[in-house]
């Protein structure tokens, strides 16, 4: 009627061997987060009082969320104050040791595995880590999309972190957009291996950060595989070097003045000025080529250019 909840979650700590915990309810959570964040805090405070030698009290505690920290609020009673008492109609089950290792070998990976896992593959962070493992479509698909980059020739550490920046990026934004949780990841028309060509594409110089999001906004649209769309829309980086001296000489026309002072700041060694004119030129000429040149290649060709104009 409401649409609110509460939530009464249990959680007990055992040393190895020791047998089991004392169970502690946490009462009248009001949010899956405060769930996990209660259970988290009560696994720290059982933990340590067991690792000093103490013993944990048999209780129910309050969630105090202005403090992010369980508060005592009252001591459980014996067993028999909760008039416990045997289900009639379902007899004792004791599982034997064969049944176990069915279960055991049916078990999928699970969340906390996983976490585990790929950060020790992919060298991530705790935090990037539990952002990929919030749902499993959302996990399998970035293990998709970094298997693929493998297959690429990108190292996993490289590939893991270059799909969690797209995927938390980017993908993050296209869901929340449409108002889908994390699950839905395989529904916006993206396949992991088309991220992984996109991502190769970028790491490997041939298209731009801005060429690559225009790539990935084609292929959401279903316009083909991002390789084609890079060479049809003629998107991808130029490296030419007839093309590049060619978008140096646009913007050294049409920046006349600049050229003439970073001359003129060349000859009398004023370096801080030739640096911050030369790389203003080199954004010029990079706007020339359509935001297409090579960086690098500019800069080594407005370089160049000026250098022999100065008769260096």
């Amino acid at each position: 009627e409401e649409g609110s909840m509460r939530c009464d979650a249990n959680v007990s700590v055992n040393l190895a061997g020791a047998g089991l915990g004392t169970k502690v309810e946490i009462k009248n959570l009001n949010s899956s987060r405060f769930v996990r964040l209660g259970l988290d805090h009560e696994i720290a405070r059982q933990t340590a009082i067991l690792e000093k030698g103490g013993s944990v009290k048999a209780e129910t505690r309050l969630w105090n969320e202005n403090r992010d920290q369980t508060e005592s609020m009252r001591e459980k009673g014996a067993a028999n104050d909760y008039r416990f008492f045997p289900e009639p109609d379902i007899p004792p089950f004791e599982p034997d040791a064969a049944f176990l290792a069915e279960l055991e070998a049916s078990m999928v990976e699970l969340p906390y595995d996983r976490e585990k896992r790929l950060s020790a593959e992919y060298g991530l962070s705790r935090w990037q880590v539990s952002s990929i493992c919030e749902e499993k479509l959302f996990a399998d698909f970035f293990e998709e999309s970094v298997s693929a980059q493998n297959r690429l020739g990108i190292a996993k550490s490289t590939a893991g972190e270059r799909s969690f920046v797209w995927m938390s990026g980017e993908i993050r934004r296209l869901l929340n957009q449409k108002g889908l949780g994390a699950e839905s990841v395989y529904s916006l028309g993206l396949r992991p291996e088309q991220l992984a060509s996109i991502i190769a594409m970028t790491l490997e110089g041939r298209a731009s950060s801005k060429a690559a999001r225009l790539v990935f906004d084609a292929c959401l649209a279903g316009e083909g595989e991002p390789e084609a769309i890079l060479k049809e829309r003629g998107w991808g980086i130029i490296t030419d070097p007839a093309a590049i001296s060619d978008a140096v000489e646009k913007a050294f026309k049409s920046e006349a003045l600049a050229l003439a002072d970073v001359l003129g700041a060349m000859l009398r060694g004023d370096a801080a000025k030739t640096k911050a004119l030369s790389a203003y030129l080199v954004g010029k000429a990079i706007a020339a080529s359509g935001g297409r040149a090579d960086p690098k290649l500019v800069k080594e060709e407005v370089q160049r250019c000026i250098e022999e104009r100065s008769g260096k």
